[in-house]
């Protein structure tokens, strides 16, 4: 039994969305699962609008998820090279071989005469396919083809009067009559393959067994299997998950609202809160008070289990897998990455004050941004009040004076403060965190002085009552 081979192979002619990484994952956990190989394959055939930044940003993206890659075009490999672009004699060798076996033939048809011939099946109510008016052109009127300038296209030559089946690990049986599929271009005039064929030739040769990807490409896959069988290839397992929508039922698109990895990773969500997620789009996990591990989605995982339906975008969904994910954060771990996130030259004054200010603030935070806009207020001063209670300078007095500077001996002293001078509680800490945080709501005022440290929380206070 062969040992399973997957590959995730994206077109790096934008960023990384949610479907391009569910695909990724559940390729990655399908190899894992099986003990087998995870290969990144990148294709760059469209010359126009690849690039490389985003091709290094789609490899930044996965391996912020976790998921690495055994072979790939920065890893290298047995199958090497992994860049579609690096492989343009590999897909006209194996073009000739197609022609030499009279399974495909140059077309000399212009856009305008396809075109012309779309629009006249349109117009006559049938179903717009290529005639194949080139499969049987002379050597003689393909010579006068070539003479007036025409560069021909590659066809494959799609066998009629037959029906082509295969079972797909997630949609069950397909059957397709060839009669309806029409001869398709495999190699472009410019000399370079469409994706339909370069695909098939690189899972082949690189020895993919299982192809996972989305369930657009169902009809090419019954196309790349007549590649397959013309070339006395054996066929892949295909396994084609479901499209995700969106909150209306029509499919994610970048114009719909498709969003980025790296959109989500600028919110300061927490990879595995991401991974989570992405799981659960057409794969259901047992629900429990932890994130699953990478590792655990690995043990589970198996294609049969993969549902056919769409799965919906659902951001709440996903806002509730960022909440568990920081909520069971190592606190430690999650307080290091908010100072990251923040930036800048800001140092608490106290870790252990900054440590129980963030385990006060992370209860209702889904990203690692929400915790920062928390505690925005700690290195970034307020607003001046525009006037402060005549107790205030007391009070700086008080809080100079303590021999030590922690939120039990701040509560004290405050609560202490506010029965000698008999102020209300609701008004005496109110005006308090607004003097020194700018804000109605928050941590404990005892919490919010101590994380500022004496010196900073004093110049607060001081610098309203004195002007």
């Amino acid at each position: 039994m062969k040992s399973v081979r997957t590959r995730f192979a994206p077109s790096p002619t934008g960023e990384l969305h949610i479907g391009g990484a569910r695909t990724a994952l559940f390729n990655w956990l399908w190899a894992r699962n099986r003990g087998g190989a995870f290969v990144l394959r990148i294709e760059d055939t469209d010359q126009s609008r690849s690039s490389t930044i985003y091709e290094r940003n789609i490899m930044e993206d996965l391996r912020w998820l976790g998921l690495d890659w055994d072979e790939g075009p920065d890893v290298g490999g047995a199958y090497s090279p992994y860049r579609q672009s690096e492989r343009l004699s590999i897909y006209q060798e194996a073009a000739k071989r197609l022609e030499s076996l009279e399974r495909a033939y140059p077309c000399y048809c212009t856009k305008e005469e396809l075109e012309a011939e779309r629009s006249s099946q349109i117009s006559a109510g049938k179903p717009p396919r290529y005639s194949g008016r080139c499969r049987h052109l002379t050597e003689a009127e393909r010579l006068s083809m070539e003479k007036e300038g025409r560069r021909p296209s590659l066809r494959f030559a799609t066998p009629k009067g037959m029906r082509l089946d295969f079972e797909d690990a997630i949609h069950g049986r397909r059957v397709y009559d060839l009669d309806d599929l029409s001869d398709f271009i495999i190699m472009r005039p410019d000399g370079w393959p469409t994706y339909i064929f370069a695909a098939a030739v690189d899972d082949h040769l690189m020895n993919i067994t299982h192809i996972i990807r989305g369930d657009e490409h169902l009809d090419n896959a019954a196309r790349q299997i007549l590649i397959y069988d013309a070339l006395g290839w054996e066929r892949p397992i295909f396994a084609h998950i479901p499209t995700i929508l969106d909150a209306e039922k029509r499919k994610l698109s970048k114009r719909l609202g498709a969003v980025s990895i790296a959109h989500y990773r600028s919110l300061g969500y927490l990879p595995k809160a991401l991974v989570a997620y992405l799981a659960t789009l057409s794969w259901s996990i047992e629900v429990s008070d932890t994130v699953p591990t990478l590792y655990d989605l690995v043990e589970r995982f198996s294609l049969d289990q993969v549902s056919s339906s769409p799965p919906i975008h659902d951001e709440e969904r996903l806002r509730y897998w960022g909440k568990l994910a920081i909520k069971k954060a190592d606190l430690t771990w999650l307080a290091e990455k908010v100072i990251a996130c923040v930036g800048g030259n800001f140092k608490p004054v106290d870790e252990r004050a900054f440590l129980a200010l963030i385990d006060d603030v992370r209860g209702d935070c889904a990203t690692l941004v929400e915790i920062t806009q928390k505690i925005v207020w700690l290195f970034q001063r307020p607003q001046k009040c525009e006037e402060s209670p005549p107790w205030v300078s007391e009070l700086v007095q008080v809080m100079r004076n303590l021999k030590e500077w922690n939120a039990e001996e701040i509560g004290e002293a405050l609560r202490s403060f506010c029965r000698e001078k008999e102020i209300k509680s609701k008004d005496f800490y109110h005006l308090l965190r607004i003097m020194l945080t700018g804000t109605r709501d928050g941590s404990s005022v005892a919490l919010v002085l101590w994380s500022l440290g004496r010196d900073e929380a004093l110049l607060r206070l001081e610098r309203d009552w004195r002007h």
